[in-house]
């Protein structure tokens, strides 16, 4: 027996995942860009009337891409506010979506920002989201690495790989014109299995240069 559970459709629920995009303007009202890691999982969300009777325009809206929502909350009340997409170089399925125009089904490779793996753009996600976004960019495993790498070290913070992709593009080079601009980047996470998170320090570390492996064989 297989059973969905469609409550995260509610508007209210909707209205609280979009409110997101609020308090970033609230916290930080003069931001430049907002780097957005973009994937699905799931997490669906809409904007409410919260948000200057956005919700009026698109109702009922069921977005797949939450964090890219929330970019697309903040645009809609101060357009000058660069939005960036950024997403995995082995599962690039927004990028080849907006090269292509179309939601396209894209092949997903392993990788440590699996939040955002995701096959197929949703179509409501790409309709409304693709029209504001001024940029995607699609970051490589080995500053993924770093990003979770740096994020435990500088900001005592566990953050899963998909939660780091927005960092990873900063510290790739990427995103040269955000340089002493003020930015925002939503750490999306921290559902990294213990486990894993040693194995993945240990690779930021090697992808970092600081740390050399040698094998001997005698």
């Amino acid at each position: 027996f297989f059973f969905l559970d469609f409550s995260f459709d509610h508007p209210n629920i909707l209205a609280g995942q979009g409110s997101l995009g609020l308090e970033v303007l609230d916290q930080v009202p003069d931001v430049d860009a907002i780097v957005v890691p973009t994937g699905g999982g799931g997490l669906l969300a809409g904007i409410g009337k919260l948000i200057i009777n956005f919700y009026e325009f698109f109702h009922p809206l069921i977005i797949e891409y939450y964090f890219l929502l929330l970019a697309v909350a903040v645009k809609s009340v101060n357009p000058r506010v660069q939005v960036i997409a950024v997403e995995s170089e082995r599962a690039p399925g927004f990028l080849t979506s907006w090269k292509a125009g179309r939601p396209v089904f894209t092949e997903c490779l392993s990788t440590l920002a699996d939040g955002l793996a995701v096959s197929l753009v949703g179509a409501n996600a790409f309709a409304t989201a693709a029209p504001l976004v001024d940029k995607v960019v699609s970051v490589s495993e080995e500053y993924i690495a770093i990003a979770i790498l740096r994020l435990v070290e500088m900001e005592k913070a566990v953050v899963e790989g998909a939660g780091a992709a927005g960092l990873a593009a900063i510290l790739q080079g990427l995103l040269p014109e955000l340089k002493g601009k003020k930015v925002v980047i939503p750490l999306c996470g921290g559902n990294i299995d213990t486990t894993v998170l040693g194995r993945v320090l240990e690779r930021g570390l090697v992808a970092d240069k600081r740390l050399v492996k040698v094998w001997l064989t005698v």
